[in-house]
């Protein structure tokens, strides 16, 4: 699951997203800043491996979670259209990944004085490892 946050934050942030942070980090939301998008998952299911000599291939399904925080000056349409820029794209073109939006809402949220988008995306995949040789 790591694996797949991190290459999701790093292709986010290589192409101009900021703070970009994973759900099972430290930080605290007080120093993540006014506009910020978490990446996380509700559910990971991994399936029957297949082995081939040299390589494991495990293939999975899993909702991935990205959260977007804005501030409330920033209207409704203004969010939707930094997920579907800096967002939607970019984890649509990542090689290896089908993705399907399978739920998607706004929300003001007072403790923070701003709104969340919440995006649930049905993600499938496979993992690839490499099998050591024996020598």
């Amino acid at each position: 699951m790591m694996d797949i946050i991190n290459r999701i934050k790093q292709e986010l942030t290589k192409n101009g997203t900021e703070d970009v942070y994973s759900a099972f980090d430290a930080i605290p939301v007080s120093s993540k800043g006014n506009f910020f998008t978490i990446i996380g998952f509700r559910n990971f299911e991994s399936l029957t491996p297949i082995y081939s000599q040299y390589t494991i291939y495990i293939p999975f399904r899993a909702e991935l979670e990205i959260t977007v925080t804005a501030p409330k000056n920033v209207t409704m349409e203004e969010i939707y259209n930094y997920y579907e820029i800096k967002i939607g794209k970019i984890i649509d073109s990542i090689c290896g990944l089908t993705n399907n939006i399978c739920r998607m809402s706004v929300k003001p949220d007072n403790s923070i004085n701003g709104f969340i988008l919440s995006v649930g995306l049905s993600l499938e995949g496979m993992k690839k490892i490499e099998r050591e040789t024996e020598i």
